[in-house]
């Protein structure tokens, strides 16, 4: 894995992390929507840890950046999901005590379905130190992002997008009847 790794590092330039890849635009494969896990991970400076996921047809979104997670497997609850998950995509695992849950994205993915898919979304707070025990396991590549940054770039996975805007507005969400 860490081959294909540093295949993909020294092979991927600064204009396809930020570009929308032809194989997003021209993806033909069939996708299955399944309820997931997505981590808001933080660092000590307030910037968020995010995927470049993978060139890949048959995935959701690939040459995107978005939040680490992935699909609840049966019988996990969303929290032993994000806990394989981010074991799994970055090789560290992460204590209870830094994982708040967020907020649950519901949304339905055709006009056509019946059941609705969960994206549960978790604030992970890291220690700089952990940083440099990273292995990144999926994806091309991983970084730390601004929230002024990230909001400007154009391949950004939507949920993950909308998911990150909240958190980083909470300030300026009223609930009715606030003021």
């Amino acid at each position: 894995m860490l081959a294909l790794w540093n295949f993909w590092r020294d092979n991927i330039t600064m204009t396809d992390k930020f570009a929308i890849s032809e194989t997003f635009l021209n993806a033909t494969s069939p996708l299955t929507p399944r309820n997931a896990v997505a981590a808001i991970i933080l660092n000590e400076d307030n910037k968020v840890l995010l995927q470049l996921r993978d060139d890949k047809e048959d995935i959701f979104f690939p040459n995107h950046w978005g939040c680490f997670g992935g699909a609840i497997e049966a019988g996990e609850t969303p929290l032993d999901a994000l806990h394989r998950e981010i074991h799994e995509e970055l090789g560290i695992d992460i204590k209870s005590a830094s994982i708040e849950q967020f907020i649950n994205i519901s949304f339905n993915p055709k006009v056509t379905s019946q059941k609705n898919v969960e994206r549960y979304f978790f604030i992970v707070r890291i220690k700089n130190e952990v940083i440099g025990n990273i292995s990144l396991g999926e994806g091309h590549d991983f970084d730390f992002f601004t929230n002024k940054h990230l909001m400007g770039l154009t391949n950004v996975t939507p949920y993950d997008k909308f998911g990150l805007w909240l958190y980083f507005n909470q300030n300026r969400i009223l609930e009715e009847g606030e003021m």
